[in-house]
């Protein structure tokens, strides 16, 4: 997870303050929390399950959060649009497909309501798996290129803001693995103790 933020965070997404910390054996994702002010009070937060009103939090479409965004007191609709964009192609290329509606959220501001950073990206290391969010109505594996390309025109996204976008997320992505390797050496395997 920690490897998929900082994949995010690179590919121009914005996501919460993050650290590994070695807690006892463990290397422990620790994240700020983005839904409290500095001085520890609430600011107003709904869950795309929320605005969405679905009955189910894996049974949605952007296309629903989308439209949910268009009805809310949205600070600046086309940036939180083009910015869900970025968000389901990146979950494409990391292969996030737990991506369901309680991990997409708005926080209220002084101009409206916002995109949350985005929380809770996990590769699904099997592949082939249904998406839980679809993409203009494709959640099936492989269908994910006509699920973006039908979002970017429903979101009136040009052609070359989709492929500003998607050579962000080629340029943050390409080197997951060196990443990951850095990640590791920062923290190695525990050795363990026979307690017997």
């Amino acid at each position: 997870e920690k490897l998929c933020l900082d994949l995010a965070s690179a590919a121009g997404i914005e996501v919460p303050t993050n650290q590994l910390l070695r807690i006892g054996n463990r290397p422990v994702l620790v994240l700020d929390r983005f839904d409290r002010t500095p001085d520890g009070r609430r600011v107003p937060y709904l869950s795309a399950f929320a605005i969405t009103e679905a009955s189910d939090a894996a049974s949605g479409d952007y296309l629903d959060i989308a439209e949910a965004l268009t009805d809310l007191d949205t600070a600046d609709v086309p940036s939180s649009l083009q910015q869900l964009w970025r968000r389901a192609a990146l979950n494409v290329a990391v292969r996030n497909t737990d991506d369901h509606l309680k991990n997409h959220a708005v926080l209220w501001g002084r101009d409206g309501w916002r995109l949350s950073p985005a929380f809770d990206i996990t590769v699904n290391e099997v592949g082939g798996s249904y998406r839980a969010t679809a993409m203009d109505g494709h959640s099936s594996p492989g269908c994910e290129t006509r699920g973006l390309a039908g979002l970017a025109d429903a979101f009136g996204l040009t052609a070359p803001v989709q492929q500003a976008i998607l050579d962000d997320i080629l340029r943050a992505t390409q080197h997951w693995r060196a990443r990951a390797a850095a990640s590791r050496r920062s923290f190695p395997k525990a050795r363990c103790r026979r307690s017997f």
